[in-house]
């Protein structure tokens, strides 16, 4: 086991970023953008350098390098946190909050560990504040590729969330078909050839597949989005 170093988001934010930092820029006749597409940002670059580079090179490069001496002492605490978490809660496995005592076959494990793993992400990793400002028309102006992942993985945790819990057998009424004929006892064998428990079975076995088809789907989509998938 390794422990590897990491940086914590200062709580009042980047030197470099500070309004020490962009009154300097200023000063130099530089402007500070609040946004902008990465062809730009490049731009924006290659233009500071070429017009104060001392000064670009101060407000960006110093700044960075001395905020990470001075914070160097914080985050190696922070990394043995978050290297303590992360080997205590077994963060590496997938799980879907399946049974405990149960058996479950990997057909089910796959769709049931991997969805549930995008809903803790969306929901814990990232935050659903920040997934609604990925979908803003603002964010769309500037990366739009940015907006299109986090639309397609809010499609696919919306339908997991109005999925997840489904019982087919209860949907299908096949429960309640069951619970009425076989409520007080009595043999399922007795069912067969019944006109109502023909229809209800054949319902049944059209929402299977067609949730097994939507299932699928969903996954196939959910693999083509995996590298957006961090923070």
């Amino acid at each position: 086991m390794a422990l590897k170093y990491y940086r914590k988001h200062p709580v009042w934010g980047y030197w470099s970023n500070s309004a020490f930092s962009k009154w300097l820029r200023t000063k130099a006749g530089l402007n500070n953008p609040e946004a902008l597409s990465l062809k730009a940002w490049d731009e924006y670059k290659k233009g500071c350098e070429k017009k104060a580079p001392f000064t670009y090179w101060l407000t960006n490069t110093a700044f960075n390098k001395l905020q990470d001496a001075v914070y160097f002492i914080p985050n190696l605490f922070y990394s043995v946190g978050v290297f303590y978490k992360n080997w205590k809660c077994n963060s590496h496995v997938l799980s879907g909050n399946l049974p405990v005592g149960e058996w479950c076959d990997l057909s089910h494990r796959i769709p049931v560990c991997l969805f549930t793993s995008l809903e803790r992400f969306i929901e814990d990793e990232k935050g659903l504040d920040t997934l609604a400002w990925e979908l803003s028309d603002d964010l769309k102006k500037y990366y739009p590729l940015q907006h299109e992942t986090a639309l397609e993985q809010k499609a696919i945790y919306d339908w997991w969330k109005a999925n997840k819990d489904r019982d087919l057998f209860v949907d299908s009424g096949l429960q309640a078909y069951y619970d009425r004929k076989l409520g007080s006892g009595g043999n399922i064998f007795s069912l067969a050839g019944d006109p109502e428990w023909e229809e209800l079975s054949e319902k049944h076995t059209q929402m299977e597949r067609q949730y097994k088809q939507e299932e699928e789907d969903m996954l196939i989509r959910l693999i083509k989005i995996r590298d957006s998938l961090w923070t």
